[in-house]
């Protein structure tokens, strides 16, 4: 079971990963360097300003 202070630092996480697509957030740091890993998202959004 996590700490207060690493359940505070996932949802940090988790908020800032909301906003920056193809953004690695957890990772396996066993592999060997150098390496490729891809991954393919929709960077989507709402203007609720009301102004075009």
């Amino acid at each position: 079971m996590g700490t207060g202070r690493e359940e505070l630092q996932d949802r940090t996480i988790v908020r800032i990963a909301a906003h920056l697509p193809d953004l690695i957030v957890y990772g396996h740091y066993s592999q060997e360097r150098p390496s490729v890993d891809y991954f393919d998202g929709v960077l989507m959004f709402v203007d609720i300003s009301g102004k075009c």
